[in-house]
């Protein structure tokens, strides 16, 4: 650019001054709006590392963008920023980092798009990504749910909001919104309950620790969603809400959802979710086990009984024999789909000190009904087949089959690789 201003500085040619002054002005304007792409009289607060940290300090509610001038959606998101801004002005700082002039500060929160949107809460050591709609409403609607969030925090109020948030952080529900609607929900296969909610209301409060906890137990198996009916009210009228919170469930006819009039415990729409399932056909899932996280992701951050099948080694059942076994167990998770139960298989011998803790001792094929909650198991006992497994759990759930509590590290042992579903082929030395 110095190079530039130097040859037309210097040039012979006809430039007189002024034109020369004109260039000068013009080139300065381009060069002072590459720099940022809020001007002063924008609420976004726009900052270096210095600024920022200033910011960190004080006790607000912070959403920072970190942008690049030459970003196209960042350029669209200017107008919607600034109303942001201008709504929230007093209430949560709005502020915008230039990633490409200050790199390392894009770097230090693993900046790896633009816009990247973070919120920051209390815990400034955490923030939130933000992935909710891109408009003004939108962003409004998440953080004033997060400013009260905030304030509940402070005041000792453990009870969670009833929404999950856009960003959603730790939460297995799913923050619908008007841009996001149709290509999450209707657009998909999948079963969806959707809890239209508004944030005065007492009663979605009192919903919410009962609809997280099924968004949990009902993970991979029906999607729970939420949408802001003060916010999103043309959705809320589309599905005709006249009342909060109201739960529409999304089967195989997208365009003619139902209302879900049961319980509203977390154990009540749980089960209606899995009954459902069992209207549209879809069958349980009844994973292999690999490796320790499998059993992690479902018995442990779950908290739900894991039934671990442990079936012969294909080299003595074949392909055919180990899918009649699986299908034995589908048909079982069927029938028990009702319960908090999760199903699952190994092939024997792969995991020894697995076995070990749980006294299988080779005889195959049986399985194990595992309560991390608990610390306890127990085994199997009589034919395995559909009917004798299932009555084999329900006496365990009766209490009149005996469990023994868990002696040793079951979780300790090597990730395998995955059944090809082929017969066993001998390997070639």
């Amino acid at each position: 650019k110095l190079q530039f201003l130097y040859f037309i500085a210097s040039t012979g040619k006809t430039t007189n001054m002024k034109n020369l002054y004109l260039i000068l002005a013009v080139i300065a304007t381009l060069l002072s709006g590459a720099s940022s792409l809020y001007t002063s009289k924008s609420d976004v607060q726009v900052v270096d590392p210095a600024g920022l940290k200033k910011l960190m300090q004080g006790p607000s509610l912070l959403l920072v963008e970190f942008f690049a001038p030459w970003c196209g959606h960042c350029r669209n998101l200017v107008p919607e920023m600034d109303k942001l801004a201008k709504a929230l002005k007093g209430v949560v700082h709005i502020v915008a980092v230039d990633a490409d002039e200050h790199k390392s500060l894009a770097q230090q929160y693993q900046v790896q798009g633009f816009p990247t949107i973070m919120v920051f809460g209390d815990d400034r050591s955490k923030p939130t990504p933000y992935n909710g709609g891109r408009t003004a409403k939108e962003m409004v609607s998440y953080l004033l749910r997060e400013v009260q969030k905030l304030t509940d925090s402070r005041l000792g109020n453990k009870k969670k909001s009833s929404s999950s948030g856009s960003g959603k952080g730790s939460s297995a529900t799913v923050d619908l919104t008007e841009s996001n609607f149709e290509s999450l929900v209707l657009e998909s296969n999948d079963l969806w309950m959707v809890e239209f909610y508004a944030p005065w209301c007492g009663h979605c409060k009192n919903l919410a620790p009962e609809w997280e906890q099924a968004a949990k137990d009902l993970k991979g198996n029906v999607n729970l969603g939420m949408v802001d009916a003060t916010q999103h009210q043309h959705l809320a009228s589309k599905y005709g809400v006249q009342g909060y919170p109201t739960i529409k469930v999304f089967g195989a006819n997208k365009a003619a959802p139902e209302d879900y009039q049961g319980q509203r415990s977390a154990q009540a729409i749980v089960d209606y979710g899995m009954s459902k399932l069992d209207e549209l056909g879809v069958d349980p899932e009844v994973n292999e086990v690999v490796d320790p996280n499998t059993l992690k992701s479902e018995c442990l951050e779950k908290k739900r009984i894991c039934v671990v099948a442990i079936l012969p080694h294909v080299m003595d059942t074949g392909a055919s024999g180990r899918n009649k076994y699986l299908e034995s167990m589908v048909e079982v998770a069927k029938k028990m789909r009702s319960r908090s139960m999760a199903f699952m298989w190994m092939s024997g011998g792969n995991f020894p000190s697995f076995e070990d803790v749980f006294h299988v001792s080779y005889n195959y094929p049986t399985f194990v009904a595992i309560s991390y909650k608990k610390e306890r198991f127990a085994s199997h006992k009589g034919a395995f087949t559909t009917t004798g497994i299932v009555d084999s759990l329900k006496r365990i759930e009766s209490g009149k089959l005996s469990t023994a509590a868990i002696k040793g590290d079951y979780l300790s042992f090597k990730k395998t690789d995955p059944w090809d579903g082929k017969d066993y082929t001998p390997s070639e030395e």
